[in-house]
């Protein structure tokens, strides 16, 4: 059942991705749309994870054994 799962989830990941990059190929066709792609994705990246440590909570002590 597990293997019947992840192959269903590998078979749309991949579907989904060349999907994405025929895409990618049509719309991004100059040096200066490739490198404002990159930064708005670092962006989204930094933008994310700064969101995530905000929301995670405070750090808490492990008591030692």
């Amino acid at each position: 059942m597990l293997g019947i799962i992840g192959g269903a989830l590998g078979a749309l990941f991949i579907s989904l991705n060349i999907n994405l990059l025929i895409l990618r190929k049509k719309l991004i066709t100059t040096n200066r749309k490739r490198v404002c792609e990159t930064g708005m994705f670092g962006l989204i990246t930094i933008s994310v994870m700064v969101i995530f440590v905000i929301y995670a909570g405070e750090c808490k002590n492990i008591p030692e054994f």
